[in-house]
């Protein structure tokens, strides 16, 4: 994949909460995605967004419109203030497909936020309501210092890896 748009993963792990057997907030944005080879390249379904579709000439351009398509989903999603939905665990023959990493921090800070009180984030961030909303939107790109500022603030760490594509 050429652009840093997103990514395509090969597998997707869910973490439980020994205590009361609930999932933590979301740890990873990676949604399964279907790629049917069709004539003159590849349609991507996903079965987490079913009214979109995208295609690609080849695996990597269908792979790079995917990122996108569900990086502009995702962000208009957090731009309306709305729930992002859980990623599905990936049924065999899938392929995951990550947002831009943009609005992954955005949407796991808002995932993470639970009941926090918003004001005590800006006060511990030692910023304005308009810094803050930033980190919600996805509306400009976070400094990674900036998001581990965000995550600690909310009593996590940020924990960054990179995994193989496909």
């Amino acid at each position: 994949m050429g652009s840093a748009v997103g990514a395509v993963y090969g597998h997707r792990r869910r973490i439980m909460d020994d205590r009361n057997r609930r999932p933590y907030p979301m740890q990873k944005l990676v949604y399964p995605a279907q790629f049917i080879e069709a004539k003159g390249g590849f349609k991507v379904t996903f079965p987490d967004f079913p009214k979109l579709s995208v295609a690609g000439d080849s695996f990597e351009a269908a792979a790079d419109a995917a990122a996108t398509a569900v990086s502009q989903v995702l962000e208009g999603l957090l731009a309306e203030g709305r729930e992002i939905p859980a990623p599905s665990p990936r049924a065999r023959g899938t392929h995951g497909v990550a947002p831009s990493a943009r609005v992954q921090s955005a949407a796991l800070f808002c995932g993470h936020l639970g009941g926090t009180k918003k004001a005590d984030v800006v006060r511990a961030l030692k910023t304005s309501w308009p810094r803050l909303r930033d980190l919600e939107t996805a509306a400009r790109n976070v400094s990674i210092d900036r998001a581990d500022e965000a995550a600690r603030a909310l009593g996590y760490q940020l924990v960054l890896t990179y995994e193989r594509i496909g």
